[in-house]
């Protein structure tokens, strides 16, 4: 037995003439159990700056007002690239920018479901030259 499907739509807004192909079903997930399913919740956040340890203490205190699953931060402000495993049991990613005062990025993984990521690898960022109108 298959979850049911995803429903599909018939036009797809915003894009050209509005007329769908009709026949979208959705995405199945033939490996999926039933009765198996949690709820995820996403969040982010701006930390402006996790620097020093005592900040990631900080903002665990903060984090324990709400419910996350995974949190995307913001302006982390670290050096380097590291995973550690925190003392609430969260697992943190985070990486530096281009530059230490800015573009430094980050995500927490909520202790409940940290066993659950395998790998976590990430992407060189690059640099759009911007260009000026005369």
């Amino acid at each position: 037995m298959f979850p049911p499907s995803v429903p599909g739509s018939f036009t797809i807004p915003g894009y050209s003439s509005g007329r769908g192909n009709g026949g979208a079903e959705g995405a199945k997930n033939h490996w999926g159990t039933l009765g198996c399913q949690s709820i995820i919740q996403l969040a982010t956040y701006n930390v402006r700056a996790l620097r020093l340890d005592h900040h990631l203490t900080k903002l665990e205190v903060e984090l324990s007002n709400i419910k996350w699953s995974v949190l995307g931060l913001s302006e982390v402000r670290r050096e380097s690239e590291d995973s550690i495993i925190l003392h609430s049991g969260h697992l943190l990613y985070y990486r530096k920018g281009d530059r230490l005062s800015q573009g430094s990025v980050g995500f927490l993984v909520h202790k409940t479901i940290a066993n659950n990521v395998v790998e976590v690898s990430s992407v060189e960022t690059s640099s759009v030259p911007s260009t000026q109108n005369h």
